[in-house]
């Protein structure tokens, strides 16, 4: 999808770069988005509204949080029924298989690191971010997340992709 970058715009002082539809637009160097001179600029209607990003932000971390990811009710509200995920070990997962797994304690950073929220379309949103795990030998896991959320009939969201890539972190900061 082809859009325009909007920097500057955060939720609660996190980093977050927005990408909006507009047409004709084209790549900038060094990534993101560019406004050809011909485009029009987008109307407030167009832009995702700060309530949903709120909602977004936190349904993705509860996805994280024990008392939610461990909670039937919660999971199947929010997982889209075709939902799948390609987990940061490379194996795929289904909806039934993340809703029979059994609870396992994990340590995630919260607020989610360098967490972006990109509108695709009026009711489609990617959620991208690094999840810092602590594992319990001590040992950090750092991977790459992005989630796909829907917006449903009756106004909510639901996941409906989530993908995790391992990386290891730029300690040199360069």
């Amino acid at each position: 999808m082809r859009g325009r970058w909007i920097e500057g715009l955060s939720w609660s002082a996190r980093p977050a770069l927005w990408l909006l539809p507009a047409a004709d637009s084209g790549r900038r160097a060094g990534g993101g988005f560019t406004l050809k001179s011909t485009e029009k600029p987008m109307r407030q209607s167009e832009l995702i509204r700060p309530a949903d990003v709120a909602v977004l932000i936190s349904l993705e971390e509860a996805m994280w949080r024990a008392e939610t990811r461990f909670d039937l009710e919660f999971m199947e509200q929010h997982l889209a029924a075709d939902f799948i995920e390609l987990g940061r070990s490379g194996r795929t997962y289904t909806r039934a298989q993340c809703l029979a797994a059994a609870p396992q304690p994990i340590v995630c950073r919260l607020p989610l690191p360098n967490l972006q929220v990109r509108l695709l379309d009026a009711d489609t949103a990617q959620l991208l971010y690094d999840s810092i795990v602590t594992r319990e030998t001590g040992e950090l896991e750092h991977t790459h997340r992005s989630s796909l959320w829907t917006r449903t009939a009756a106004g909510g969201w639901v996941m409906r992709f989530h993908q995790g890539t391992p990386f290891v972190p730029d300690v040199l900061g360069a």
